[in-house]
């Protein structure tokens, strides 16, 4: 079982998504955390930043996430465009995450408060 830790992008994005969105979030982050080679997930790199890697939500929605040992660090959510603009995207290495309990515990944008466990990872 792998850790989970989340950016405040990635949580602003989730909040913004309605409730069936949400569900399905949860349910992939699940299976990225038991299995990250599971066949339904099409985890690929991509291509213009070797570290991170790719995961399917739905047929519109990608999750964009790095994998440091047992840890994976989510950066991003969103409509498939933002993998269309990877290549002119940033990966800061001084991006603040913060631990997230389960896969079903995504916290909304209104329930990232601040300082909780935030870890600074360096790439």
């Amino acid at each position: 079982m792998c850790e989970l830790l989340i950016s405040e992008e990635f949580v602003t994005a989730y909040g913004r998504s309605g409730q069936p969105l949400r569900a399905q979030v949860e349910r992939r982050l699940g299976q990225l955390v038991a299995d990250p080679t599971h066949p339904s997930l099409r985890v690929h790199r991509i291509e213009a930043h070797p570290n991170k890697w790719e995961c399917y939500v739905n047929r519109t929605h990608r999750i964009i996430f790095e994998r440091i040992g047992d840890v994976i660090c989510l950066w991003k959510f969103g409509p498939h465009s933002i993998i269309d603009r990877i290549e002119r995207t940033t990966f800061s290495p001084y991006t603040t995450f913060r631990r997230v309990a389960s896969a079903d515990a995504v916290p909304t944008a209104a329930a990232y408060d601040g300082p909780a466990d935030h870890i600074v990872v360096a790439e």
